[in-house]
């Protein structure tokens, strides 16, 4: 995630800062989870990062291409022992790529050292070597700085308070069935990585990285940078610059965004998408209702700068976010109010949905369509599975698998519409 990280705000896709969605999506059957089993609906990317969140990862590797990111790995000489190269996805995101830990420390010897690769060698016989650089220092300095947040293991030892530490930048792993804990990263003058595991490759629920190989790894940190701590804060680097961002989504401000502030981005490849959550709502001063062009003449009314929140997202905002002022919904009288139309769904109906035998499933798709006032843009979910947001008159296909199956249809309003379904087979 770290590599991802920097490759993301080198290719002006992320900014630490930007809130990215952290959401239940399908990506072609593949249904990625996070490690709690929980989705926060929007994080920054540094929280991400911090936090280890899969979901928004995930996105971005789907938005920056699988071969970019498997070749900054692969030129950094990882992966010589992967068993399938080729057959790698969207998992990679999420560490489904075979590492040695050798390996993993090169990978992080490489953030130590500014974005700039260093073959490995063995230090009785080593020859010094310019290396070559595989990452911007820009977005190298920036991901430093986000791996330098954790909250150490220790960090509630009261004994300890007191104690000045060496700044470290240390990312934690939990490979797939517990059967790896790592913990990897570097303080001022070296790189540890830390691996805990069964030699069978059996897993075990101890076997978890921020638990098992953390400890570990501060201990080497502390032994390895035992005497008088030396902090070293280097500047920011001269590939960055400062721009101006939303306070609060921490993309580009639209003219809706009254807060601002500046923050560090790669000169060369700064982010271009503009704020998707501040609008500009017209709110009637007596009834604090929303009005628009139709039904605001003879009213006294004000702008003012709001959130307005998908409804693919809504649903799973923390506390944080959902308990933010909302927009009010239009007034009765205005024309596109939502009581001036009905939110349904139109197909599939209650009737049980039939598989037909001898037929491939991916051929069997189930139409979902909805009707919402003015076409509005609605959101789909099945089991909980957000399937995507299109205007109402737009279908969106569902491949449908034998059970019973729950149905969300809800609107940008928020409105919600249910169906249980029963799929199956043909007798």
């Amino acid at each position: 995630k770290p590599f991802l990280y920097a490759q993301g705000i080198q290719n002006g896709l992320l900014l630490p800062e930007t809130l990215v969605l952290d959401l239940p999506r399908d990506y072609g059957g593949y249904r990625p989870g996070n490690y709690d089993g929980v989705f926060q609906g929007l994080v920054a990317a540094s929280e991400a990062l911090a936090q280890s969140r899969n979901l928004p990862f995930i996105d971005l590797l789907s938005r920056l291409g699988v071969d970019q990111f498997l070749g900054l790995m692969e030129s950094a000489g990882a992966m010589a022992r992967s068993r399938h190269p080729e057959g790698h996805g969207l998992s990679a995101a999420v560490g489904a790529v075979e590492l040695t830990p050798l390996e993993v420390t090169s990978l992080y010897s490489m953030l130590a050292n500014g974005g700039r690769f260093l073959p490995p060698t063995w230090w009785a016989t080593s020859d010094a070597t310019p290396g070559h650089s595989l990452l911007a220092e820009g977005p190298v300095w920036l991901t430093s700085q986000s791996l330098a947040r954790y909250d150490r293991p220790d960090s509630g030892n009261l004994a300890d308070v007191e104690r000045v530490r060496p700044t470290v930048h240390w990312k934690t792993g939990t490979s797939y069935g517990y059967r790896d804990a790592w913990t990897a990263g570097w303080s001022r003058r070296f790189v540890v990585t830390v691996w805990l595991g069964n030699l069978d490759n059996s897993g075990s629920r101890h076997l978890v990285g921020s638990v098992a190989a953390s400890p570990l790894f501060f201990d080497l940190i502390e032994t390895l940078e035992s005497g008088p701590i030396v902090e070293d804060k280097p500047p920011a680097p001269q590939d960055l610059s400062q721009i101006e961002v939303c306070h609060y989504s921490g993309h580009v401000p639209s003219p809706a965004c009254s807060k601002r502030k500046r923050v560090w981005a790669y000169t060369q490849s700064v982010p271009t998408q503009l704020c998707p959550y501040h609008v500009h709502v017209e709110i009637d001063e007596e009834t604090g209702e929303a009005l628009n062009a139709s039904c605001r003449s003879g009213r006294s009314w004000t702008r003012r700068s709001m959130l307005r929140w998908p409804a693919s997202l809504r649903r799973y905002l923390n506390d944080d976010f959902s308990e933010l002022p909302q927009i009010p919904a239009l007034a009765a009288h205005c024309q596109g109010s939502e009581s001036s139309g009905k939110l349904r769904i139109l197909s599939p109906t209650a009737e049980p949905i039939l598989l037909i035998p001898g037929v491939p499933l991916e051929v069997q798709e189930v139409p979902l369509l909805a009707e919402a006032p003015d076409g509005r843009p609605v959101s789909w979910f099945v089991d909980g599975v957000f399937l995507g947001t299109v205007r109402a008159d737009e279908p969106i296909w569902w491949q449908p698998k034998q059970g019973e199956h729950r149905l969300l249809l809800q609107s940008e309003a928020g409105q919600k519409r249910r169906l249980t379904l029963q799929v199956r087979r043909f007798q």
